[in-house]
């Protein structure tokens, strides 16, 4: 599966990606999504990015077969991700300091391959702080024009210099752990 994916996303950007970067138009279907997973002591809850997914990548293959992405940023709003709960948003978007930074980059930097499996590597930028992270690909499937990624990035909120809130007098308590699920579907076309 990983052979194919690289000899179909080396297809993808055409024959003379050695020779420089290759533009590839990303199209994301609506079925595509980040939700952010969590728990607190009491429950657990789930924040879904509310916003349709656009960008255009340009990617280069280098001679490991790693590809790297170039002008890959997803530039997310800080206040599109919902969890249903109006109390809990508000809580999510203070901690995360939307109002100071009304966006969270996820900078797609390589597709790496080790020992068969296959990660991407992103730059996750949140609250002021950048964090690098290799995200864990559960499934990726590319043919026809194709795509669909899927991968889970557990990572701790204290990287970024974030405080769980904490609710009843700190009773309770949120997790510092959290999930990033990336599901990405869609299209994509050669812009040669």
């Amino acid at each position: 599966m990983i052979v194919l994916l690289i000899h179909v996303l080396s297809f993808m950007i055409g024959g003379d990606y050695q020779k420089g970067k290759s533009p590839v138009s990303i199209y994301f279907k609506e079925s595509s999504s980040i939700n952010i997973e969590g728990r607190s002591n009491v429950n657990s809850f789930n924040f879904e990015y509310e916003n349709a997914l656009s960008d255009t990548f340009q990617i280069v293959k280098e001679p490991s077969g790693d590809l790297v992405f170039f002008d890959s940023i997803l530039a997310l709003k800080s206040e599109s991700f919902d969890s249903g709960t109006k109390l809990m948003n508000r809580d999510f978007f203070k901690m995360i300091k939307s109002k100071e930074y009304p966006q969270i980059h996820l900078q797609l930097n390589r597709l790496i391959f080790v020992n068969g499996k296959g990660y991407l590597e992103v730059t996750i930028s949140l609250a002021g702080e950048k964090n690098v992270y290799k995200l864990s690909l559960e499934d990726y499937i590319v043919k026809n024009n194709e795509f669909k990624v899927e991968g889970n990035l557990d990572l701790n909120i204290n990287d970024f210099g974030l405080i769980p809130p904490k609710k009843a007098m700190g009773l309770i308590k949120v997790d510092n752990k959290v999930t990033v699920k990336i599901d990405l579907e869609g299209n994509y076309m050669s812009m040669k």
